[in-house]
């Protein structure tokens, strides 16, 4: 580490196996920024991207590492390959360690557990498994899981649905508790002003999110024309890209079924966003259509903070987060035909009691502050057993 710099309390390294901000480098943003504010040390190791922009812009230092994400494969060679690759990122997390400032080390995935394991027993570093998936979860997945939860002394799910994950993985659940997501600090401000590019007739409805099959933006689009039998002059944001390579195609089919359906006219592909709560401040609806793998999603809560009505899939964490007809709508997964009904009955209820109760429950429960005092409790008692 650099000793140029003054530690300013406990020293905790973030590692995240991409560059790129999704869900769960949101949530580790929310945790830096936190740490940041409290006097303690928070350093961010991971790709480079907008993810470390984000980190430095919110004063947060950053150890820039250059990994593999190891996606699931079959491939012989490529499974070698991932051996030689858990040696490159172990040798670039022991360069980060060998100075002893680092008090533990959060991975913000199973993979990084892997990865930074054998340096954290070497240095007798505390290592916490940062759980933000949600079953079912591929094989793949569920072998590495099962393996990081071992190597893990401890691990904190975003949601109930994360502990259900590690079960089926066949984790030990007494290693683990629920520490829930939480909005951004960017969320809490006084003020929020609408984004300018969203404006003109309506409803404006958002959809955020990167851009892969499990997000479901397919079920949405199919919605579309139901929709705008009843809005005509609806307007569909969808706010976010493919995150890899891999999904590029995904997203390309995505403006190819708007052009099928006829609804181009309706739909607006925006890409990332770096103001995305002035994003969602200009919609009237924010739906989330994911399919699978959600835990606690982030979007929701910052819709609710923020005042905005929801419509979600019954996926995941999503009870933890909605009370359905009571502070949003829950609607069943695959279904066109039940998110256009309920994004009618959302757009009615739009800034009544229902909204202001969601609001008020939001604020309650997924501040950012909260998030990050419970997992500084995390922290102590982690250093403390060390």
């Amino acid at each position: 580490m650099n000793d140029s710099v003054v530690a300013r309390g406990p020293c905790v390294l973030h590692v995240a196996r991409v560059g790129f901000i999704g869900g769960a480098e949101r949530i580790a943003l929310t945790i830096l920024a936190g740490l940041h504010k409290k006097n303690w040390e928070p350093v961010l190791a991971c790709p480079d991207g907008n993810f470390p922009e984000e980190a430095r812009r919110r004063s947060v230092r950053y150890v820039p590492c250059s990994w593999n994400r190891m996606r699931g494969t079959y491939n012989p060679l490529r499974l070698l390959g991932y051996i030689a690759e858990v040696w490159r990122a172990h040798r670039q997390i022991e360069t980060i360690l060998v100075g002893g400032t680092v008090d533990l080390v959060h991975a913000h995935h199973p993979v990084m557990v892997l990865y930074a394991c054998s340096s954290c027993r070497r240095h007798k570093v505390p290592l916490l498994l940062h759980l933000h998936e949600g079953p079912p979860g591929r094989i793949f997945d569920l072998i590495a899981l099962k393996v990081a939860a071992r190597f893990a002394d401890r691990i904190v799910c975003a949601s109930s649905a994360g502990l259900d994950l590690l079960r089926n993985a066949g984790g030990d659940p007494a290693k683990a508790q629920v520490v829930k997501n939480a909005v951004d600090y960017d969320f809490t401000r006084a003020e929020v002003v609408p984004c300018e590019d969203a404006r003109g007739p309506g409803p404006h409805i958002g959809i955020f999110g990167v851009l892969e099959p499990r997000k479901g933006q397919n079920y949405l689009i199919d919605a579309v024309p139901l929709l705008i039998d009843v809005y005509p002059d609806a307007k569909f944001w969808i706010v976010g890209g493919p995150q890899f390579e891999d999904k590029v195609s995904y997203a390309q089919h995505l403006v190819s079924l708007a052009q099928a359906r006829g609804v181009s006219e309706h739909l607006r592909f925006v890409g990332h966003q770096h103001n995305v709560e002035r994003w969602m401040k200009a919609m009237d609806l924010v739906v989330l259509p994911s399919v699978s793998n959600e835990s606690l999603s982030v979007v929701v809560l910052e819709a609710l903070y923020l005042g905005i009505s929801v419509v979600a899939t019954d996926v995941g964490g999503i009870r933890d987060a909605l009370k359905d007809g009571e502070t949003g709508f829950i609607v069943e997964p695959r279904s066109a035909v039940a998110l256009a009904r309920a994004m009618t009955t959302a757009l009615t209820e739009n800034g009544g009691a229902m909204t202001r109760r969601a609001r008020e429950d939001a604020w309650e429960r997924f501040a950012p502050d909260r998030l990050v005092v419970d997992m500084i409790a995390v922290y102590r008692r982690m250093i403390a057993d060390r």
